[in-house]
């Protein structure tokens, strides 16, 4: 379908991309990232125009789920990975692959995919992370600790998006199956 006064830029990739965002500091910038990377940055227009790659985001040993940058934090970038764990990079700071596995997996081969994140909006270092079959977990990204974990209402479920409650500080609302499901901090 074409639209009156509409265009299509498009960009010629080897792999496939395994999650892609818009560059929440840049208008005409989008990041996409195969699944043991690395993260490009496509900057669409402008005299910038072109893709460049992230000089640390690559070489993953698990193939990355999706991945989430920072909203207020410039840079700062989570990956969520196919085994359950995160690879965090920020600017000026050391870089952390593959930390914070659910307790469960830890010493384990198994694979608990990483199916949602997000940034807690009133915090600059909190994420909140779904794994398919271990959870949701709100965890700090600055002291790569786990401050709490959500249990799912059925041993059955499993979440595959969420989202933060803009209006009510501390709750947010999953998308899985077989529930959605709205959940609040004590």
């Amino acid at each position: 379908i074409s639209y009156p006064g509409s265009y299509t830029v498009s960009l010629c990739v080897s792999g496939i991309p395994a999650s892609l965002s818009w560059c929440w500091n840049a208008g005409d910038t989008v990041a996409f990232v195969s699944h043991r990377g690395p993260l490009y940055i496509w900057t669409i227009s402008g005299p910038d125009s072109g893709v460049t790659v992230h000089r640390e985001a690559h070489s993953f040993l698990s193939d990355i789920s999706l991945f989430r940058w920072h909203p207020k934090k410039k840079g700062k970038v989570v990956f969520g990975h196919t085994d359950g764990s995160l690879s965090v990079f920020q600017p000026g700071s050391k870089n952390q692959k593959h930390v914070l596995r659910p307790e469960s997996l830890e010493g384990t081969d198994e694979e608990d995919p990483v199916t949602a994140l997000e940034w807690d909006p009133l915090s600059t270092d909190y994420l909140l992370v779904a794994n398919l079959h271990n959870g949701i977990r709100l965890v700090d990204s600055e002291s790569l600790s786990c401050i709490t974990t959500f249990s799912f209402p059925s041993a059955a479920a499993s979440v595959q998006c969420l989202a933060w409650v803009s209006s009510a500080p501390g709750m947010f609302v999953t998308g899985g199956k077989p529930f959605i499901s709205l959940f609040a901090q004590k």
